[in-house]
């Protein structure tokens, strides 16, 4: 495999791990359910933030930032019936 292809494939599996954390977390009633739940959650999504960054494909300035905000758009969507915290 290439040296692209292997970043291509590291930045969806990423992806792929951060939609799954998104999708458990936005199964949780309230902000205090779920506490190992949400340890274990919130470090599964730092290894998919930092998979996400370190292996974000080499691509140019508009392909990156269309990607960047399609990903955002689509785990923002995903988020929306998460319960909100205090600090929102």
């Amino acid at each position: 495999m290439s040296r692209q292809g292997w970043r291509w494939g590291a930045y969806l599996a990423s992806l792929i791990l951060l939609l799954g954390v998104a999708i458990q977390w936005s199964r949780l009633e309230t902000i205090q359910s779920g506490g190992f739940e949400r340890i274990i959650l919130f470090a599964l999504a730092w290894v998919g933030m930092m998979g996400a960054v370190f292996a974000f494909p080499k691509c140019s300035r508009r392909q990156g930032f269309l990607m960047i905000a399609l990903v955002g758009l689509v785990l923002r969507l995903v988020l929306w019936p998460a319960p909100v915290s205090d600090d929102v």
